[in-house]
């Protein structure tokens, strides 16, 4: 391949690659795969990707203009250059391919028979807690309860209190019939290192519930157990399907 040819085609790739990240960072789809801290970061490599292609749409010029051994029948001395191999070159403008033509998705219910669900545990420190204690019961979100259900502590405080959460229907095999979870994914750095995340819910119609799709549960809260360990309950009064989140991740 010419290297004029060459690094034009370098161009285009690196200038796709900053176009494309551009554009994920401002219609914010960017946020489906990694946390929302680190945008900047992607920002200055698509700035970047620019610059570079920019530099190489210059040294094309040059090259055209000032390489004596670039002959008007198009026959090169190749020989005096170190030219990339045209499949690395299409190798590269896959991440632009795939970009385009695969669809945005929010992590979904699928992932978690991999990667399994918390309910519980040694999720938070003392500090997140309370911090959390001082949102008030409606505003809190499924990591918030669970926040607060990790802490034995503060288990018989928050009974009762009333829950307003957002998440995605899932079905695990060890909930009784009329129970489902309502999960939410979230993300410490990219979709890598995502969990799920889950309240218990008890509700007459749960079986009539769509797997994945996203609900508006109202109720109080209480506990029950799941595999013999304490898990936070939510006695719904209402259960609505609702659309999903511009964004569907929570960060811890």
């Amino acid at each position: 391949m010419k290297e004029r040819t060459t690094r034009s085609f370098q161009a285009l790739i690196m200038a796709g690659l900053g176009a494309f990240l551009l554009f994920q960072v401002v219609n914010g789809g960017i946020t489906f795969y990694i946390h929302q801290r680190f945008v900047w970061l992607v920002v200055v490599g698509a700035i970047l990707l620019l610059v570079i292609a920019q530099t190489l749409f210059q040294s094309r010029s040059q090259i055209n203009e000032d390489d004596p051994h670039e002959h008007s029948d198009g026959e090169d001395d190749d020989h005096h250059h170190v030219l990339t191999p045209g499949w690395v070159l299409w190798l590269m403008i896959l991440p632009v391919m795939m970009g385009v033509l695969l669809p945005q998705r929010a992590l979904s219910a699928s992932v978690i028979q991999n990667r399994g669900i918390q309910t519980g545990g040694t999720l938070s420190s003392n500090t997140q807690v309370i911090q959390v204690q001082d949102i008030p019961p409606e505003q809190r979100t499924v990591l918030d309860w669970v926040r607060l259900f990790s802490q034995s502590d503060t288990r018989a405080q928050i009974k009762g209190q009333p829950v307003d959460v957002i998440g995605f229907v899932y079905r695990d095999p060890r909930l009784p019939a009329g129970q489902f979870m309502v999960a939410r994914f979230t993300l410490t750095c990219c979709v890598a290192d995502a969990s799920a995340l889950a309240l218990i819910v008890s509700w007459e119609d749960a079986d009539s519930l769509v797997e994945n799709r996203w609900v508006r549960v109202r109720g109080v809260l209480d506990e029950t157990l799941l595999d013999g360990h304490p898990a936070p309950l939510v006695l719904a009064k209402q259960v609505e399907e609702v659309p999903e989140p511009s964004q569907p991740y929570l960060y811890p």
